[in-house]
């Protein structure tokens, strides 16, 4: 009898970015490049965290910090009273282009200043990802 060995695989990770301008959030999905993640683009933060509590599951999810209807630290505190202690709870990198915001701000899991450049993304999204993208 011969044995079958099946690849078993990690399904891609997937990533979340919020972020009210259109053209950033996109501009971020395309800094991935080839990685083997899925992407999905959220502009509206309420929308965001409505697919988290509906159960949407994300790895990783990247939120700007500044937005008008919602704020990344709203957003921030929603998906972590949604999780609690939780070892599901995504890691979370707030964006931000003011670093004073980032004084009185909890800052999540990790911050990136825009304009970031795709090398300090990639970066930061492999070290708190570990093997998971490439």
């Amino acid at each position: 009898m011969t044995a079958v060995l099946r690849s078993h695989t990690l399904p891609a990770p997937r990533i979340l970015v919020i972020d009210d301008d259109r053209l950033v959030a996109q501009a971020v999905r395309r800094m991935f490049g080839t990685w083997n993640v899925v992407i999905e683009v959220e502009t509206d933060p309420f929308r965001a965290v409505e697919r988290i509590r509906a159960g949407e599951s994300f790895d990783l999810i990247m939120c700007d910090l500044k937005m008008p209807a919602m704020s990344g630290q709203e957003v921030l505190a929603s998906i972590r009273a949604h999780f609690g202690t939780r070892a599901d709870r995504p890691s979370v990198i707030l964006m931000s282009g003011s670093d004073e915001l980032l004084h009185a701000a909890d800052t999540g899991d990790a911050v990136l200043m825009k304009p970031f450049l795709v090398g300090e993304l990639r970066a930061l999204v492999s070290h708190m990802m570990g093997n998971r993208v490439s």
